[in-house]
């Protein structure tokens, strides 16, 4: 230590205590910030680790991600927002058969697509860019077909940059439903020229068994005839053996108006006949049930005359107008009084009840014939079931009378004892509209 020339030794000493006490401060200091240092080092060498850490569990989640999309059958791929497709998986790339990712990514998503299908697909990516996934199918130019969906892929913002697409090869399914729409097609139409082919059948059969019924009621027919025709001779010659007499014009008045009623009553039989024995198809209109029923009651009363048995006719004072073919309900309420009269061999009393019942019109009738055995009744209207084999029975009269009335959204309902006679109900709707007037 070097002491100055007249400075007193006491104030050097001092003067050095000072110096040490400083520097122990400053390494003391030095010191704290060394520890503080290695403290917050340590912190970011923990937050490092963790950081790598999450960063390798990332890569690993990611590379799993990769594994399952890879190892996907369905064709996944990545499409950005120039709606380019940006990346494929192996097994896109092989349904497209392709070797390299690189041969795809860049393509424009719709041009891998017919060109029928590129506006809905252009439309659907609209939606998927603004956050609505969809789902689609569509044919490529090379004749495969895919079922796809497009899955928006949000970013943080909440926008949608890019999409994932996730298609499926279906041109095998599609080629089978083809093959089976074809068929299905083929079958439609064969069941349809079957079905055609069978209401032919159906109106030659209808035809066919109007005819028989024309011929078994012939012979009444012609006597019914034969009955106008006899009055309208003897009261023409009876006018004339009485020319001489002085009321000649009255007795000839008298005949002329009975040979009128008689020949509008021969009239009326033919027209009716020829009504019935017609071949065209009627329209549907609207008839009295009455009318329809006496028309039958008409054709069949000399048939009733030949077997000696008698028709009693009830018909109500309403009108009871229905909604159907003419000539289908003529034949159905003549074969039903047919049916009644060959119910026995002779003397057959048929009772025909014509009413309004509710919403419905209703043609009853009674016979008091053998009646129908329990083992028959079921199958009575059955097309070609017959138990009169021996009388040229063909088995269609009750056959076509259950389905003239099922197509006039009625019912045929019978009820019989065997030994005591049978019964016959039919119900058909009222044509609407009907007020129920009086005849």
């Amino acid at each position: 230590m070097t002491v100055s020339a007249g400075e007193p030794l006491w104030a050097t000493a001092d003067t050095t205590s000072t110096s040490s006490t400083t520097r122990d401060a400053e390494w003391s200091d030095l010191e704290h910030r060394l520890f503080a240092l290695e403290s917050e080092n340590e912190g970011l060498r923990r937050a490092v680790d963790e950081q790598k850490t999450r960063i390798s569990k990332l890569l690993e989640q990611g590379e799993h991600y990769r594994t399952l999309v890879e190892c996907s059958p369905y064709c996944i791929h990545e499409i950005d927002s120039d709606r380019r497709i940006c990346s494929m998986n192996r097994a896109g790339l092989r349904m497209l058969s392709l070797e390299r990712e690189e041969e795809i990514c860049g393509t424009v998503y719709v041009e891998a697509a017919e060109e029928p299908y590129r506006k809905e697909i252009d439309r659907l990516m609209d939606e998927a860019f603004a956050g609505i996934p969809s789902e689609f199918e569509f044919q490529t130019p090379t004749g495969q077909a895919f079922q796809s969906l497009f899955v928006p892929i949000f970013a943080p913002d909440g926008s949608v940059h890019r999409l994932m697409g996730i298609s499926i090869d279906i041109t095998e399914r599609s080629r089978d439903h083809t093959t089976l729409t074809a068929a299905r097609d083929h079958l439609e139409a064969e069941v349809l020229r079957q079905r055609q082919e069978l209401q032919s059948s159906v109106k030659k059969a209808q035809r066919s068994e109007r005819l028989a019924s024309v011929g078994t009621l012939a012979a009444g027919i012609a006597h019914q005839i034969n009955n106008s025709i006899g009055a309208i001779l003897t009261a023409s010659e009876f006018a004339l053996m009485t020319r001489a007499e002085d009321d000649w014009a009255s007795v000839a008045s008298e005949v002329l108006e009975k040979n009128v009623v008689e020949a509008r009553r021969c009239g009326r039989i033919v027209r009716d006949m020829l009504k019935f024995s017609r071949e065209d198809d009627a329209d549907r209109v609207v008839e009295d049930l009455r009318d329809v029923v006496t028309r039958a009651v008409g054709l069949t009363r000399g048939y009733a005359g030949s077997r000696h048995s008698k028709l009693r006719v009830d018909l109500c004072d309403d009108a009871l107008p229905i909604h159907g073919n003419v000539l289908e309900l003529d034949q159905c309420v003549l074969n039903l009084i047919r049916n009644a009269l060959e119910s026995g061999s002779d003397n057959i009393t048929v009772k025909i009840r014509v009413e309004r019942r509710g919403d419905l019109a209703c043609v009853q009738l009674d016979d008091d014939g053998c009646g129908i055995e329990p083992e028959v009744l079921p199958r009575i209207f059955d097309p070609f079931f017959t138990t009169r084999l021996e009388v040229s029975g063909t088995g269609l009269g009750l056959s076509i009378c259950h389905r003239v009335i099922e197509s006039h959204e009625g019912t045929i309902d019978v009820s019989s004892e065997y030994g005591e006679g049978s019964r016959f109900t039919v119900n058909l709707p009222l044509a609407v509209g009907d007020s129920g007037d009086k005849r």
